[in-house]
Order: structure tokens, then C-alpha cells, then sequence
């Protein structure tokens, strides 16, 4: 929003705003399938690598389990997104 300066209430120029906001994630694109994230709940913090998510809440491939988390949205606090490796890869020779 302009204060009629040229600014946003950011303190961005009106073109930098625009630039920014072209260039700023989509949830959709944030937790894509195999990003990296940790999630924090109201009881604790849970890291993993992003399966898949919907309306209900969010599935974790955890990185330091054998096995997969649902964690429902109504739990969490909020989401950390690529802390720490973002796909597992594999090196070919």
C-alpha cells in the first residue's frame, strides 16, 4: 500500500514490492514433495522431508525415524521450510 511516497509500507519501492512479490514462494512450490522442513507443534518440534500435503494437514518422510508422520494443521504452530537438506540425491559417477 502507497503512502504516496513512492514506498510500501515495507519501506520498498513501488517496483521493488512488485519484484518482490513476483519473486516471493507459492505454499504449493514451498512444500513441494521431497523439501526439507521442521514443524513445529505445540508440543514439539518434528523435521522431515515433505511427502505430501492436503487440507487435513501435512505427511513427513521423518529424516531420524523409519517411517512416515502425519501431522493434522489444527497441531501445528508453524513450518520452517529447508533447514536442512532439501532432496536426497544421488551422486552418479
Amino acid at each position: 500500500m502507497s503512502d504516496g511516497s513512492g514506498m510500501d509500507s515495507e519501506g520498498r519501492s513501488e517496483n521493488g514490492s512488485v519484484e518482490w512479490m513476483s519473486q516471493a514462494p507459492k505454499v504449493s512450490d514451498a512444500l513441494k514433495r521431497g523439501t526439507f522442513v521442521t514443524v513445529s507443534t505445540w508440543s514439539d518440534d518434528v523435521s522431515g522431508l515433505v511427502c505430501d500435503w492436503e487440507d487435513a494437514g501435512i505427511l513427513l518422510d521423518e529424516a531420524e525415524e523409519s517411517g512416515y508422520l502425519f501431522v493434522p494443521w489444527s497441531s501445528v504452530r508453524h513450518v520452517r521450510i529447508g533447514e536442512g537438506e532439501q532432496r536426497r540425491v544421488k551422486s552418479l559417477p
